[in-house]
């Protein structure tokens, strides 16, 4: 659909649904990132802060990559490999096939230089 627009004497024309388009485009890239990078907005009374402008509470949860940051967290005081080889053995047995067992590992700096 086509339809002009007469504004400062200059006759514009817009494509509405290349506009639509746009906006559709744009509002998924938005809720993408806040479902993989969204950060919760509860605090540790479990109640919501923000408030929407019809006054109904704006409740929004953790995205992925914040929920994948808390899981499977292990601890320790002294480095061994042999920690995280148990750790990914107990994730893994009886659960995934030997090709699928792919894993991410977060460390610090100082793990990274005594695991190389």
């Amino acid at each position: 659909m086509k339809k002009s627009i007469k504004c400062n004497e200059l006759n514009l024309t817009y494509f509405w649904h290349n506009v639509e388009w746009e906006f559709e485009q744009q509002f998924q890239e938005d809720k993408d990132n806040l479902i993989m990078y969204g950060r919760s907005n509860r605090n540790r009374n479990a109640e919501y802060l923000n408030v929407g402008q019809s006054g109904n509470v704006i409740k929004m949860g953790d995205g992925l990559r914040a929920q994948m940051g808390v899981a499977n967290v292990i601890y320790y005081n002294n480095f061994d490999l042999e920690v995280i080889n148990r750790a990914l053995y107990a994730l893994s047995a009886a659960k995934l096939g030997l090709n699928d067992r792919v894993f991410i590992l977060r460390t610090g700096m100082n793990s990274l230089c005594l695991a190389a």
